[in-house]
C-alpha cells in the first residue's frame, strides 16, 4: 500500500486536535488542587484544624454507636453525609465510617 500524501486539510485537523488536547491538559494542571489529608484518632476524642476553625470528632457512648462531629458549619457538605441534630453544627456519623470528606474544602479526615 503506497502512503498517502499530507493534505493541507488533514495537517490542520491534526493541528487543531493538538492545540485542544494541550488547552485541556493545561486547564486541567492549572485548576486541579491537592486533597489534604487529615488523621484523627477518637479515642474518645481528637481536635483538628479545619481552616483555621476546631472541629472536634467524638466516639460514640452508649447512647451513640459512632462518631459525633462537632461544630460542622452550614455552608460545609459533609460527606458521607451524617445526620445533623440540635442546632445543626453537630453531625452523628454511622461506626463504620473512616473517611470524612468537607467538599468545599478540599479536606479528607481518615478516623484510625
Amino acid at each position: 500500500m503506497p502512503p498517502e500524501t499530507l493534505t493541507k486539510h488533514r495537517f490542520a485537523q491534526i493541528i487543531i486536535t493538538l492545540a485542544i488536547l494541550v488547552a485541556a491538559f493545561t486547564w486541567r494542571t492549572l485548576t486541579h488542587s491537592d486533597v489534604v489529608t487529615m488523621h484523627c484518632v477518637a479515642n474518645p476524642t481528637c481536635s483538628l484544624d479545619v481552616n483555621g476553625k476546631t472541629l472536634t470528632v467524638t466516639k460514640g457512648d452508649t447512647n451513640y454507636d459512632g462518631y459525633l462531629l462537632y461544630p460542622v458549619h452550614n455552608e460545609w457538605t459533609i460527606k458521607p453525609e451524617g445526620q445533623r441534630v440540635g442546632d445543626g453544627k453537630t453531625v452523628l456519623m454511622n461506626k463504620t465510617t473512616q473517611e470524612i470528606t468537607i467538599l468545599e474544602l478540599g479536606i479528607k479526615i481518615r478516623i484510625l
